[in-house]
């Protein structure tokens, strides 16, 4: 058996714009985590620092691509200030 994953959050059982006001003041932000191989890279423990830093890239590219409820910024770890942590 094969799985599909279903990416469209559209399908989701739920709808983010459903919030009363009060709950949706309980959203600040939201992080997307990224924890998966990419092809042509090893796992976490594995990448040079250079790899890293493409990995990096291509996420940042990835994410820019995104538009109306998926858009945002990017924080990268090593520049974020404290502000934003």
């Amino acid at each position: 058996m094969v799985h599909t994953s279903d990416m469209n959050y559209r399908e989701l059982g739920y709808r983010l714009d459903k919030f009363d006001e009060e709950g949706a003041k309980l959203i600040r932000s939201t992080r997307i985590r990224v924890a998966r191989n990419i092809a042509g890279y090893p796992l976490g423990p594995g990448l040079s620092r250079e790899q890293r830093l493409e990995i990096e890239q291509k996420i940042i590219e990835a994410c820019n691509k995104f538009d109306g409820d998926l858009a945002g910024k990017y924080y990268s770890l090593a520049t974020m200030s404290e502000a934003d942590r």
